[in-house]
């Protein structure tokens, strides 16, 4: 799961995009009603906002662990609730 926190990492994960060999700018396209700027690399598309913050608004991938992730509730706070202490399973006491 460490591995998804670089989702969350919005700057780092623009870089990574834009540093893809092979990256063009597509045509201008609609995620759930926002203006986006479709990426086309080799390794996926990459559909970022086009106003405002460029947030990353959807990506899709392909090859041995594709991807179709949308991005929503950008900016929106968000509600956590601490699972009690029986509820919650360590994965690394697993070996």
């Amino acid at each position: 799961m460490k591995g998804l926190t670089s989702l969350c990492d919005r700057d780092g994960l623009l870089r990574e995009i834009y540093s893809i060999q092979g990256a063009e700018k597509g045509a201008l396209t609609q995620v759930d009603g926002q203006e986006a700027v479709t990426i086309n690399t080799p390794e996926g598309v990459f559909l970022v906002a086009a106003k405002g913050e460029p947030f990353l608004l959807k990506m899709t991938t392909s090859g041995p662990n594709p991807l179709d992730l949308t991005f929503t509730g950008i900016n929106q706070p968000v509600q956590v609730d601490v699972p009690a202490e029986k509820d919650v399973c360590n994965l690394d006491d697993n070996g």
